[in-house]
């Protein structure tokens, strides 16, 4: 199934993205089969990295799913909110599913081979980072864990 473009801008922009992550991690990066994006993983994080249309533009979007089948709970909400607060870029969420997520979004048009390595080793990064702790707290697997591992 061919991938389905919002705009030109968006096409173009996935163009660039897919050059930019080949040079930046060759084969680690594949290619989305239903939509504009690539995925990989670093450590205990998994990225997935998006060319999202928007208006007549477009920006790059990583998302890293942090801790997978953890209870959406008041004193998770809150522990993540107060997180974001102390964020300079991107936000954690919490998906349909009640999966645990971390986000960050450029400007796609003028962003540089840099700014796209920036993006993704941050959400890496912060995913990484923060994966331990929250499964520590609230339960649920990082997404580098196998579905049956062992909750704490």
């Amino acid at each position: 199934m061919p991938i389905e473009f919002r705009n030109d801008v968006q096409k173009e922009c996935y163009g660039k993205l897919k050059g930019y992550l080949g040079q930046l991690f060759g084969e680690l990066a594949e290619e989305a089969d239903d939509s504009p994006a690539f995925f990989f993983s670093m450590g205990s994080a998994m990225v997935r990295i998006y060319a999202l249309g928007f208006g007549k533009s477009a920006t790059f979007a990583a998302n890293s799913w942090v801790v997978r089948d953890v209870e959406t709970t008041l004193p998770l909400a809150k522990f993540l909110l107060e997180a974001n607060a102390n964020m300079t870029f991107g936000a954690f969420g919490i998906d349909e599913d009640g999966d645990v997520f971390f986000r960050q979004s450029i400007f796609a048009p003028t962003a540089t081979k840099e700014d796209v390595r920036h993006l993704v080793m941050s959400v890496l990064s912060t995913a990484d980072e923060w994966d331990d702790e929250i499964q520590k707290k609230f339960g649920g697997r990082r997404s580098a864990d196998p579905a049956e591992a062992p909750q704490p």
